[in-house]
C-alpha cells in the first residue's frame, strides 16, 4: 500500500490512492520506511548510499535531511520533488546498521561521511 500514498490536493492530508478510489488515513509516525541500502558498503565514502524505500522506490540520501528523534531513530526527507512531496521516511533498524560505514563524529555529535563532505546529522523532536 505504500505505492498507493499521496496528498489531497486541497488540505495536503494524507491519502491511499490506487487511481480508482481514494481515502484518508492517518500517519501516526513517518509514511515511509527505509527498508535497507542498495548498494555495498565497499562504495562508502565516495557516494551518497541509494535508499531502498517502502514503496519500492530507490533514491539518494540527502544527509542534510537527515536527522535523530529522541528516541534514537533515524529519519530522512523523501520525494522532495514529487508533486505532492516532501515526505519523511523513518529507517528500519537493518538500514540504520547499514549506514555504519558512513558513520562519524563530529564534536561528539554523529555525522555523515562520503562524496569528500562530512554533515552533522542533526536532532529534532517534531517533524517539519
Amino acid at each position: 500500500m505504500h505505492k498507493w500514498i499521496g496528498r489531497h490536493p486541497d488540505d495536503r492530508r494524507y491519502i491511499l490512492n490506487n487511481g480508482y478510489d481514494w481515502s484518508y488515513f492517518t500517519v501516526e509516525d513517518a509514511p515511509y520506511f527505509v527498508r535497507h541500502l542498495v548498494h555495498a558498503p565497499e562504495a562508502a565514502q565516495r557516494t551518497a548510499p541509494v535508499l531502498s524505500l517502502s514503496d519500492e522506490t530507490e533514491e539518494q540520501l540527502v544527509a542534510e535531511r537527515t536527522f535523530v528523534a529522541p528516541d534514537g531513530a533515524l529519519y530522512t526527507q523523501i520525494k522532495r520533488e514529487a508533486p505532492d512531496g516532501p515526505y519523511w521516511a523513518k529507517f528500519t533498524r537493518h538500514a540504520q546498521t547499514e549506514l555504519a560505514p558512513y558513520l562519524t563524529e563530529v564534536s561528539g555529535s554523529p555525522a555523515l561521511a562520503f562524496g569528500g563532505r562530512v554533515v552533522t546529522v542533526g536532532s529534532r523532536d517534531v517533524f517539519e
